[in-house]
């Protein structure tokens, strides 16, 4: 009978030490991060289910309100029908810092840059109007209204081409919607990334999205984030803001996010293998416009402020 107790209790203490060693355990510790010059990989991948991508772009800021041209990055757009399944169009690579629907027009042939066109007396003298983009900005510097000049029976030349207005009725009347997935690599530097409507321009050194051309428009910006991370994801990570949704109530309203984000290194089983990445933590706002789209100082949109990656690095070791 002793021997019976003994084996059993043997068995058992055998039992939670095999279970125990089988536990996963994290420890996390923390030392000052002494990398210099890296930049930092923004992964996402969001979707507007009603929301056109005519009108939908995406801009990438840093703390001084310059937009970040020199950026690397590959990013595309793709069309969602009004059920949310993909549009027989394929996606298309988007462009920061220039309209696509302008690069695809220099990519098949059907402008060059050595057009030049006219700025409908809007312009100084020789000043060349290529896209209807510079004629809207010609038009703007004079005060001019451009929607007159656009209703007027000769219209404009470089924004029949173009196919702008066209393209964001259309997509507008099929209630479209628009999925936006890539990836920036940026300067580890404070800024932001926003998802604006209506096409950007820089003014004054200011950064400027023009909303004449949604005026008739439903500015829908209830959207998901599938997915947003800073670099490569580790086994069991877990990301803030991945398959949250929000869906607008207000007549169009501003999506604001704050995000901090700690560089972080993961290793499994010591060196064996090893993850330099970032984590992240998020504070969300919402501001509904009462004033409508045309509201004084505030603009639709999806703004995601990201500060700098801070000086201390957290690193779960399993």
């Amino acid at each position: 009978m002793v021997s019976l107790i003994a084996g059993l209790a043997i068995m058992y203490l055998f039992a939670r030490e095999f279970q125990e060693y089988r536990q996963v355990k994290t420890e996390s510790s923390m030392y000052v991060d002494l990398s210099i010059g890296e930049k930092l990989a923004i992964n996402f991948d969001v979707t507007f289910g009603a929301f056109p991508c005519a009108a939908l772009h995406l801009d990438a800021m840093d703390i001084s309100g310059y937009q970040q041209l020199d950026l690397d990055h590959d990013i595309y757009k793709q069309r969602l029908n009004s059920d949310g399944s993909m549009h027989r169009q394929p996606k298309e690579k988007h462009v920061i810092g220039e309209d696509s629907e302008v690069q695809a027009a220099f990519e098949n042939g059907t402008k060059t840059t050595g057009d030049c066109g006219s700025c409908y007396g809007a312009g100084a003298e020789g000043e060349c109007c290529t896209t209807c983009e510079d004629v809207r900005n010609a038009y703007r510097k004079k005060g001019w209204s451009f929607e007159q000049a656009m209703a007027s029976s000769e219209g404009i030349v470089q924004c029949v081409r173009d196919g702008y207005i066209d393209d964001l009725n259309a997509q507008s009347e099929a209630h479209e919607g628009c999925n936006l997935h890539g990836t920036i690599e940026v300067q580890k530097v404070a800024g932001n990334f926003h998802f604006g409507v209506g096409r950007n321009f820089q003014q004054a050194q200011m950064h400027v999205h023009d909303l004449m051309p949604l005026r008739n428009i439903n500015i829908n910006l209830s959207h998901t984030i599938n997915h947003l991370s800073f670099g490569t994801d580790y086994p069991g990570m877990k990301n803030p803001l991945d398959e949250l949704i929000r869906v607008q109530t207000h007549r169009t309203s501003m999506y604001q996010y704050f995000l901090k984000v700690v560089p972080t290194i993961y290793e499994y089983f010591g060196a064996a293998q090893k993850v330099e990445t970032n984590q992240y933590s998020v504070t969300d706002y919402k501001r509904d416009l009462e004033g409508g789209w045309d509201e004084r100082g505030k603009l639709p949109g999806v703004f995601l402020s990201v500060a700098p990656p801070s000086s201390l690095r957290s690193p779960p070791q399993d």
